[in-house]
This record gives structure tokens, sequence and C-alpha cells, in this order.
């Protein structure tokens, strides 16, 4: 376990004061029946019309009946995936399914370790067999097909800027390796599953400081906050205070 001293304090304050503003659980991203048509592999009769929310995207998760390359389509509608009016990145993606990444997606849902399950997919993007998305879409892919009900399998987390900026700025030394080009921060391709797994672990601990859950945390890094307070904000926070 982290000690105290191990925290940036006056960033776990700030994190600490923005808690009181996490929001509900929102319906988030793309609409998931449409982003899911003309998928290799996706079942668009089990996705609704509406925009999902966290919890709608596990409970497909858990459900045997609904398949993975389903399941995927969700998470990553939720995610709101950047289709691209011309490129079709998502179906570009999903007609690379039979080439590796549907199968560690699979294994995730089993319950792959997540460091395996990160090193895997950073395989498989190196050898451009994972179309159109990175680290910060494809650890929402480990996040929601972790097993929820198996206490013997760590829960793997979202590793975008938001979360990545935020352990850097909470522990104050680079966990996650972040790409800074025009004032564009992205999560980098440099990442491996040791970065990855150290950043889980971090998480991890900060759930037990703050007492919350692994979704109420996730979206508490991300977060604006609710009652238009900038100073209460911790993304702004984030916004100040990352290098």
């Amino acid at each position: 376990m982290m000690q105290p001293s191990q925290w940036n304090e006056k960033a776990l304050e700030a994190f600490k004061q923005s808690l009181s503003n996490i929001p509900d659980d929102r319906h988030e991203g793309k609409y998931p029946k449409k982003f899911g048509q003309d998928l290799k592999g996706v079942d668009i009769a089990l996705l609704p019309d509406h925009r999902l929310n966290r919890a709608e995207v596990f409970k497909l998760a858990a459900s045997p009946e609904d398949n993975t390359a389903t399941v995927c389509a969700a998470a990553l509608a939720w995610g709101g995936m950047h289709t691209g009016k011309e490129n079709n990145h998502h179906i570009k993606l999903f007609d690379l399914a039979d080439d590796g990444w549907l199968e560690v997606a699979e294994g995730i849902r089993a319950g792959m370790d997540r460091k395996d399950a990160y090193s895997a997919f950073a395989s498989l993007r190196q050898d451009g067999k994972l179309f159109g998305i990175g680290p910060a879409y494809f650890t929402k892919l480990i996040y929601f097909l972790t097993p929820r009900d198996r206490k013997d399998i760590a829960q793997g987390y979202i590793m975008d800027q938001w979360a990545g900026c935020s352990i850097n700025l909470l522990l104050d030394r680079k966990i996650v390796l972040i790409d800074v080009r025009l004032d564009a921060f992205t999560v980098s391709k440099r990442n491996t599953g040791e970065n990855y797994e150290k950043f889980c672990a971090a998480v991890d601990e900060l759930r037990k400081v703050v007492d919350l859950g692994p979704d109420e945390l996730d979206q508490a890094m991300s977060m604006v906050s609710d009652s238009g307070e900038k100073e209460k904000s911790w993304r702004q926070y984030v916004i100040d205070n990352r290098d």
C-alpha cells in the first residue's frame, strides 16, 4: 500500500474537494444501434437506440448470451469512438476482429490479467491489427470486459488523458507516458503493460484513500464540476497543472 508521503498533498486535497460533485451515471457517447450497423460480428438487435450509461454496458458484458463483439461495440459507442466521415474507423476495426483483438477481448471477459490484456492489445496495435484505437480506447474494453463478479480478477481501468494525467499529478511522477503536441494531450503508445499495471495499482490505492468504487473514481478523475465552480473542478486543476 502506498504511504501518505507518496501522494502529492496539494493535488490530493484538490481532488478530494472535487468529489462532492461527482455526477450520476450519465448516458454518454454515440447511439449504439447506429454505431453497430455494418460491424462484423455485431448483433445490433442487442443494442438500444438510446445512448448508454456505464451500468447498461456492464449489463451487456455480464450476459453470456451477448457476444463479445457486440459488447465491444457498446463500450466503444459509450466512449464516443471517432468513426470518421470517410474513413469508417470503426468498420475497419471490426473487419480486423479475426486478426486477434477479439480473441483478446474474449480472454478479458474470461478473466485475463489486466497487464497481459494491455500488452496484447498494444502488440496488435503495433502490428497494424488494431485499427483506429489507442490506449485510451482499448483500456475502455479492458474496463468494461473485466468480470465484476470475480474477486480473483483485478479491475482494469480506463487510462485516457484525464486519468493518466490525474495519477501523474497525484503521485507527482510520470506513471503514464503522455504525448503533447500543440497543447493536445494523448496517452502515448509507448506505454507498456508494465506502465498500465502501475497505473491500475495506483488507482487501486487511490480508491482506498478516497473510499470510492471503480466507476465513481473513474468519473471523478475526468469530470468537470457540475456546480459550475471552476475552483472545484478537478479537470480544470489537471489542465492548469499538468506538464
